[in-house]
């Protein structure tokens, strides 16, 4: 206990002047760095540049590889993102191995597309438009497209795919029942041959198409046996992965 004396003594920690001055600077620095960190955001998209995306569905097989007569009633693949990647990132832009992820959405950016949305792999469907980026002026060479396990707000979702899954395949081959899922990520790069240049007083915008065109070899190494339905989305993803592209639109 503090000897006061006779006079009322007040035990309450006083903040020096500095102190005060010390925390009014802090706060005024915090403040500083999130509007600073707001306008960055704001700017690091460039208006009157666009490059938009679609889905287009794509067509597996109608035949096993050693000619067994294919019936599909539904086949899908879930898209999670599209990025346009800058020619500075060179040679470390690469697809990469299937692997799981936990993740089901994806945050975007000025040159990355968060978007969820089903593939359709029949070829019934219509082509879906996914939205547009507006990345900054710049050479753009590749452009990675990642599928992943499909989240509840996915475009295109219906009670043919699942939540949680990449791939759904179900039908019947020879007559005899079959379903495939799978929830492991693929990542797919496609190279732009010329590489895109976007300008501000030039080229502004493009359009790319994604899907699979030519699925026909979806099914090399598949069994289409109830006990090997990991094993054969592994292989139905692994052979897609050739199959993929994203095409520029005139």
């Amino acid at each position: 206990m503090t000897d006061c004396g006779p006079h009322v003594c007040d035990e309450t920690p006083r903040w020096s002047g500095l102190e005060a001055r010390y925390t009014n600077g802090m706060w005024r620095f915090v403040a500083l760095f999130a509007l600073g960190s707001a306008l960055l955001g704001c700017a690091s998209e460039t208006a009157g540049i666009e490059v938009s995306f679609e889905l287009a569905p794509g067509a597996l097989a109608a035949t096993t590889p050693d000619g067994r007569p294919l019936s599909l009633e539904a086949a899908s693949l879930a898209l999670g993102s599209v990025e346009l990647v800058a020619c500075e990132a060179g040679s470390d832009v690469q697809s990469t191995s299937t692997g799981t992820l936990s993740i089901l959405h994806v945050e975007g950016s000025p040159t990355l597309l968060g978007v969820s949305a089903i593939l359709d792999l029949k070829g019934a469907a219509a082509a879906v438009p996914l939205g547009a980026l507006q990345p900054p002026p710049g050479r753009y060479c590749s452009i990675r497209h990642r599928y992943f396990a499909a989240d509840v707000d996915a475009i295109g979702l219906d009670a043919g795919h699942e939540v949680g899954s990449t791939l759904v395949v179900r039908g019947a081959v020879g007559g005899s029942p079959f379903v495939i899922h799978a929830a492991a990520s693929l990542d797919v790069v496609t190279p732009l041959e010329p590489a895109l240049e976007l300008t501000l007083d030039g080229a502004r915008e493009a359009r790319f198409t994604l899907g699979a065109p030519d699925g026909t070899q979806a099914f090399a190494g598949v069994t289409f046996a109830a006990d090997d339905e990991r094993e054969d989305g592994q292989a139905i993803l692994a052979n897609l992965r050739g199959a993929l592209v994203a095409t520029r639109k005139p």
